[in-house]
């Protein structure tokens, strides 16, 4: 609480960092510099202390715009394939009901499954069944 007893709201201070974030990440400089300072380790903190609700819609959808950016940085995408709290949230809300989050998602996942042997190799030993994905994907493309 601060001084005239009001909440703090992280998610929203948040969410409109992200923002300048994305778009400073429109310029392929811009995405090395955060590649390197760091960011998807704020990122997967972010993800790791949230869940998907109606009033974190926002906040969620820039980390996943923005972790799309830094995908063609090959040290972020390496980070990525090996955190399980990233893998996890990605097969997790890659599907109808999340369809902001699916066009980013399907730009990180692209990229991973470059990595098809690193990426098996994490989701098994995870214990992520990318089989529920495939299905999904199945299922978007017929209805």
């Amino acid at each position: 609480m601060n001084r005239k007893g009001n909440n703090f709201d992280w998610a929203s201070s948040i969410e409109k960092i992200l923002g300048v974030l994305i778009n400073c990440s429109l310029v392929p400089e811009a995405q090395v510099f955060l590649a390197k300072a760091g960011t998807f380790e704020l990122i997967e903190e972010i993800l790791k202390n949230t869940i998907y609700s109606e009033s974190q819609n926002t906040l969620i959808t820039r980390l996943m715009y923005l972790l799309s950016r830094l995908v063609s940085q090959p040290e972020v995408v390496m980070k990525i394939v090996s955190s399980k709290i990233m893998l996890v949230s990605l097969f997790l809300y890659f599907n109808r009901q999340f369809p902001d989050l699916t066009p980013h998602i399907l730009k990180i996942l692209f990229t991973l499954f470059k990595l098809k042997d690193k990426l098996s190799e994490f989701t098994t030993e995870y214990g992520i069944n990318i089989s529920i994905f495939v299905n999904e994907s199945k299922e978007m493309l017929t209805s």
